[in-house]
């Protein structure tokens, strides 16, 4: 793999005026995106007991950040009520936690309803703020690839905000590919974003 600071990707944007190459290049991991400190960190299985922090983590980010895209929390019944209906053994949830604290989770999704895109999966990994910079990222990551390879997924796809540069690295790190941005296919807090699609490949 490339280092980071020589992934560039091009995008082919064509308008009235003709063909223009857009270039981005995703962030180098600074500091402040590689682990500090070294925990044991347990993944596992979400049940329905883990639901309520799951969604208090999730609404937190919809609350904060551009990492998902609605400013409408998720009501408690809601979320229980999509994890009820969720093909597990395809598309699991993860929970990562931390001397038996909940310390942040992971997903894998349907990428499109059709079923020529069966094998191919959408990642989230969101982590406990109180556990940035302790591995928990990682950890949900690379449990996600070995789950998803493990079920027959072909390739994992990630749609982030470009703002979001922890999870831009992360992504990187553990062998995802830019592949290209949607340019202004986003809005949040009056603010239009565009969003880098990364692949990770699992078999051909």
């Amino acid at each position: 793999m490339l280092p980071l600071e020589r992934v560039v990707v091009y995008v082919a944007r064509t308008s009235a005026q003709g063909a223009e190459v857009l270039e981005w290049t995703p962030p180098s991991p600074g500091p402040a995106d590689l682990p500090t400190v070294s925990r044991e960190v347990l993944i596992r299985p979400a049940t329905l007991t883990d639901l309520p922090a799951v969604n208090k983590l999730r609404n937190h980010y919809i609350a904060t950040s551009t990492a998902i895209y609605t400013d409408q929390p998720t009501p408690d019944e809601v979320f229980r009520c999509t994890f009820e209906n969720r093909d597990t053994t395809r598309h699991p949830m993860t929970i990562a936690e931390i001397a038996g604290q909940f310390a942040g989770y992971g997903m894998l999704s349907k990428h499109d309803e059709k079923c020529g895109y069966a094998a191919t999966v959408e990642d989230s990994v969101y982590v406990d703020p109180k556990f940035h910079r302790q591995g928990v990222g990682g950890a949900i990551m690379s449990d996600l690839i070995h789950r998803a390879d493990a079920i027959g997924h072909r390739c994992i796809l990630a749609r982030i905000d470009t703002n979001q540069h922890p999870s831009l690295a992360l992504h990187l790190r553990y062998g995802f590919t830019p592949v290209g941005i949607l340019r202004s296919a986003g809005e949040k807090f009056g603010r239009v974003l565009d969003v880098a699609l990364l692949q990770r490949v699992i078999f051909k």
